[in-house]
């Protein structure tokens, strides 16, 4: 894709330093829900973020969480799910911190799991939204509510047959064709993450082919996705041992994981998303050796170089499925031009906090505090629309 670079001239330009708002501006900064008390069969991992780890919803393995940061325990006889799922879901948190609106966005799920993921979520309570330190209603917060079993990973029998299909159709050029069996596999024969996994990574493959690098993007962060997945307690006998190293919190085996890192780090780069690429290329090289000249990390290291000079750097952002995040890297002042469409806030969700929103503002600029840490911006409007987002060093 085309850099893009710009003066700092933008008309009507503006730096607003969330740190230091005027009085007017700070009114219009909110301060996000956060996450209270679970509905029925819903827990909570990693307190503060986006995504919320359930305990098992659809197959009568029912789990409760010794430590909610690490261990689950199972409460009844173990009986090994079926399948494994994810639900992504749209909320309003209202002003008593009670839910309403939820909308199903998408995701990898059976009829079960998603009628009991909806109906917990619909019952979950959150510390509300505030502004001006009052409380206020917060639309459209987005979620991921992922249901993982004790299943170790590897392709099942059902996707064998249909993966080898998928992967011959891709070597052979034929991206309609690959494209259709990729949707019907994840439709009707996909049970687990290990398959959906794999799944997104074709995908991705398939868009990269099509002119369609964003969504090739989204699929290899669905495909390079993890979720915690400490291994139950398992009473009686069983054929599982406990506490193996196979339960392990990525989707994919160690070495299929570090190579979709790879993919997505080179799709990051493409689209100019430098803090998700150097971010990525990083939990590649925590996984396996690289070498000084692998072209990868030159690329990352050329982006590094170019991150601590003052020219400008510049990608073209669009709207899938009316969002897009991007993740911070260590410049901390943008600038947003170019608007075609409608974007209508941005939510800043940083390590340790919860997310804060802002009104999105075209020809403007504003700067994360230096301690807002590991950042990710979430643009939010209509599908479809575009805009440039610069990135500056001060």
């Amino acid at each position: 894709m085309k850099k893009i670079f710009t003066t700092r001239t933008l008309s009507a330009a503006i730096l607003l330093s969330l740190g230091v708002q005027g009085p007017a501006y700070a009114q219009s900064l909110q301060n996000g829900p956060d996450f209270l008390r679970a509905g029925a069969n819903i827990g909570q991992i990693n307190k503060g973020d986006e995504t919320y780890d359930p305990y098992e919803l659809a197959h009568g393995f029912v789990m409760n969480y010794l430590d909610p940061e690490t261990q689950r325990t199972s409460t009844m006889a173990f009986e090994a799910p079926q399948s494994e799922g994810i639900i992504d879901v749209r909320i309003m948190v209202k002003a008593d911190g009670s839910v309403d609106n939820v909308e199903l966005l998408g995701g990898f799920y059976d009829d079960k799991f998603r009628e009991e993921a909806l109906a917990g979520i619909s019952g979950s309570t959150f510390t509300p939204a505030t502004a001006g330190g009052m409380p206020v209603e917060w639309p459209a917060l987005e979620m991921r509510i992922i249901s993982r079993g004790p299943i170790l990973p590897g392709l099942t029998a059902d996707m064998k047959a249909g993966f080898e299909k998928l992967i011959e159709l891709n070597t052979e050029k034929n991206f309609t064709e690959a494209e259709t069996l990729a949707n019907d596999l994840l439709t009707n024969e996909a049970t687990t993450l290990f398959d959906y996994a794999l799944l997104q990574d074709q995908l991705a493959t398939v868009y990269m082919n099509t002119d369609r690098l964003p969504e090739a993007l989204i699929a290899m962060r669905n495909a390079t996705s993890s979720s915690k997945a400490a291994p139950p307690i398992l009473p009686g006998a069983t054929r599982l041992a406990e506490n193996v190293d196979s339960y392990i919190d990525e989707y994919l085996l160690p070495e299929l994981f570090a190579t979709s890192l790879e993919k997505r780090a080179l799709l990051a780069l493409a689209l100019n998303q430098t803090g998700e690429a150097i971010n990525t290329f990083a939990e590649v090289e925590a996984r396996r050796t690289v070498a000084a000249d692998n072209p990868l990390k030159l690329q990352i290291e050329s982006v590094k170089t170019k991150l601590a000079g003052e020219e400008p750097i510049g990608s073209a952002i669009k709207l899938v499925q009316g969002k897009w995040i991007f993740e911070a890297s260590p410049r901390r002042v943008f600038g947003i031009t170019g608007l075609q469409g409608q974007v209508d806030f941005v939510d800043i969700a940083c390590a340790g906090s919860v997310k804060k929103r802002m009104v999105f503002a075209n020809d403007t600029e504003f700067g994360l505090p230096a301690s807002w840490q590991n950042c990710k911006l979430e643009f939010h409007g209509t599908d479809g629309s575009m805009f440039n987002l610069y990135e500056y060093l001060n």
